[in-house]
């Protein structure tokens, strides 16, 4: 039987983020899923984020950098459907934390002795 409502999640782009561990998701679908699996398995550390949307994958991936906390973010893991197609979907989550990587100083310097893994 699932443990009560433990895991973090934010509610709206103003709100900070309060974890080291953060899943960015696609929708609202996803973030129910995740939420009830962690809690299930007893992972409570981890802050569920929706980018709603694929279309707004990088401009909210932009806007979560600049959110208050994420300086403190360890683990960051992308969740997104493959609805149509698998190696397309996994090429747009690539290019687009490639782009946004590139262009954010604060992120580079961040990544400079980190192994990234996609």
């Amino acid at each position: 039987m699932p443990s009560e409502n433990k895991t973090i999640k934010v509610k709206s782009e103003n709100e900070k983020i309060e974890s080291e561990k953060v899943l960015f998701v696609e929708g609202k679908d996803e973030e129910n899923f995740f939420e009830e699996l962690l809690n299930y398995m007893g992972i409570t550390d981890v802050q569920i984020i929706s980018y709603e949307g694929k279309d707004n994958l990088k401009n909210k991936l932009e806007a979560i950098t600049k959110t208050p906390g994420f300086s403190k973010v360890q683990i960051f893991g992308i969740v997104r459907d493959a609805d149509e197609d698998v190696r397309g979907a996994f090429q747009s989550v690539r290019d687009t934390l490639k782009n946004v990587l590139k262009n954010n100083p604060y992120i580079k310097k961040k990544l400079k002795n980190t192994v990234v893994q996609i």
